[in-house]
């Protein structure tokens, strides 16, 4: 019989070259042993306890799809018995290339590094000595983290051997996108949307704001080592940098770009060749006194506009499909419960459903993920289903209903329940998101366990997060 590992190796390597893999009755071959079925499956009468405010360590199975999932986190980690997860978007790689650690981030924005054993059913998370805010690991190696502090690229390097507790990293500064030619020496960052790294560590972008929080934005930046700086500003549409063209952004027919707008999020994709970014939605002013939203021009709400680096070209898909949280692959991006997949370089294209069962077959919100998509988008897709902020129905109306699922178009594998109420005031336990490893063996996700994890010392409720151990 094969080994787990080496079927998994098989399979990706396969869908890397672009076959699909086929079994003896000509069905195609699955990339994990998980329910693949359709049916409505409710939780289960007796919640599995994983403890109240203490628990870290704690493993249960899933009753009803016999994976096991961890306790990652719990409020003896940080002060004030704080809330966690995996911070607000599942495409951020928070795990090491080889899933000895993971990345987990208190509601205050502070994130830790906790070490786990991923050879072990229980993963026996054990906190390290590093703590830092808005961190995210190397897409190729696994003892290094990089940082955006204030506008700044800092890179750390770990070596296990010498400090195992990760408690003196050797510390350097990659990069300044608050420098001449990129957004200017003495750039007073007031709002980012933390740092993007792509596939192979090759450009590391971000989203700024000088003048607000968050809907204020307007710098797209990418930084591409020994090539330098580009920024879009998307109130003006004018290109600027080291190298490339530069000028007034166009759209896919080549004409200037009429809309003009401050940004909700965005960054670098895991293809090197994009950034993505979408438009916030409603109007207001920032700290200047300049209006925020859509400024000029017929902008397009709920969908991702996409950024060539190479040149001035800007894309936006307008239809209904493109719209809402998505998991962003090298080639494409999935959006919705039906995981439409749309590529990057031509939205003209009808979208591949990867829910073979439809995008009808759910909820209201997915985050997506797909750390392991490689670069053909093969491997499966994750989305960690949610309705919040609306009360979850009872009993449960639909199949994949409050579940960590993953699809590849011609399955769609369920991992596990999520265990999340949608009641925490907090965003990122309120919907449950989640962040898949690089290898697709492990997927992190926050979770308020029905509300049995205790609060915190303003009797909040509190969340945590937890990992599934995914079955070959």
């Amino acid at each position: 019989m094969l080994s787990r590992r080496f079927k998994f190796c098989f399979l990706v390597a396969m869908s890397l070259i672009g076959l699909q893999v086929l079994s003896a009755d000509n069905a195609p071959v699955k990339f994990y042993n998980l329910r693949t079925d359709n049916a409505v499956v409710p939780l289960p009468a007796r919640i599995p306890n994983v403890g109240n405010c203490t628990g870290m360590g704690r493993t249960i199975i899933d009753p009803n799809f016999k994976t096991h999932i961890t306790r990652i986190t719990d409020c003896s980690m940080a002060p004030a018995q704080q809330a966690f997860s995996i911070g607000d978007d599942g495409n951020n790689n928070l795990f090491s290339t080889d899933d000895s650690h993971l990345i987990v981030t208190a509601v205050t924005g502070e994130s830790y590094v906790i070490s786990l054993d991923p050879t072990a059913t229980r993963l026996n998370p054990q906190p390290t000595s590093f703590a830092a805010s808005k961190i995210m690991f190397s897409r190729v190696r696994p003892n290094v983290i990089y940082q955006l502090d204030g506008t700044q690229i800092i890179k750390y390097t770990f070596d296990s051997e010498t400090d195992p507790n990760w408690a003196a990293p050797d510390k350097s500064v990659l990069f300044d996108f608050a420098s001449d030619k990129c957004m200017g020496e003495g750039y007073q960052a007031t709002w980012s949307a933390g740092l993007t790294i792509a596939y192979h560590d090759e450009v590391f972008g971000s989203a700024f704001s000088d003048s607000g929080g968050q809907g204020t934005g307007y710098h797209i930046v990418v930084y591409t080592p020994k090539k330098g700086c580009r920024v879009l500003d998307t109130r003006t549409m004018e290109i600027t940098g080291q190298w490339g063209p530069t000028g007034r952004a166009v759209d896919k027919d080549g004409k200037d770009m009429t809309a003009k707008f401050t940004i909700h999020m965005g960054g670098v994709l895991l293809n090197p060749a994009y950034s993505s970014f979408a438009v916030m939605i409603g109007s207001g002013k920032d700290l200047d006194g300049e209006t925020t939203g859509c400024v000029a021009g017929d902008c397009v709400d709920f969908s991702p506009y996409i950024w060539s680096h190479d040149g001035l070209s800007l894309n936006v898909c307008t239809l209904d499909a493109c719209q809402g949280h998505s998991a962003k692959g090298y080639q494409g991006f999935a959006t919705g419960v039906g995981l439409s997949y749309f590529k990057y370089d031509n939205f003209n294209v009808p979208p591949v459903e990867l829910n073979p069962y439809g995008p009808r077959s759910s909820v209201t919100d997915i985050h997506g993920s797909w750390n392991n998509g490689g670069i053909e988008d093969k491997s499966p897709a994750f989305i960690v289903t949610s309705v919040a902020p609306a009360k979850i129905a009872t009993p449960y109306p639909f199949p994949f209903y409050q579940e960590v699922d993953a699809a590849d178009g011609n399955y769609m594998y369920r991992a596990c329940h999520n265990f999340n109420s949608t009641k925490s005031p907090f965003f990122q336990v309120a919907h449950a998101i989640g962040v898949v490893s690089t290898s697709g063996n492990l997927v992190a996700f926050a979770s308020d366990w029905q509300n049995t994890l205790g609060v915190d010392l303003e009797n909040r409720p509190r969340g945590d997060v937890f990992v599934v151990k995914l079955n070959y």
